[in-house]
């Protein structure tokens, strides 16, 4: 009897477990999303030479560039993106965070729309 009881305070224990999991999983896929910040990519005149850091967070207030606002988020995720280009030419750099080729615009921003916020 005791050994059924002891699998039963077992198997509670273990599914509260995995429902904390799934709760603090959904609490930090939020947190590992970029915020999207524009809509449209940014034409930008690159120089030779020059470092840009491009923003990966979505946060900054100098987009496409980075401003150090992924400092103020507790995720160790984002951080600059450094680039250095090897001839001026101008670029279009992605605002919406969701590119696949950083810091590149490769049209994402068409198939993604901020997510809502409930009133």
């Amino acid at each position: 009897m005791s050994y059924i009881l002891l699998m039963i305070i077992f198997s509670i224990s273990l599914q509260r477990h995995i429902f904390n999991k799934m709760e603090i999983n959904k609490n930090l896929m939020d947190e590992f999303v970029p915020k999207l910040a524009r809509c449209e990519p940014t034409l930008v005149k690159v120089v030779p030479g020059k470092v840009y850091a491009w923003c990966t967070c979505g946060l900054s207030e100098t987009q496409p560039f980075c401003d150090g606002k992924h400092k103020s988020i507790e995720s160790l995720l984002f951080k600059s993106l450094k680039v250095q280009f090897e001839k001026e030419e101008e670029v279009w750099l992605c605002n919406c965070k969701r590119t696949n080729n950083p810091p590149y615009c490769d049209d994402s921003h068409k198939n993604n729309t901020e997510p809502k916020k409930a009133m």
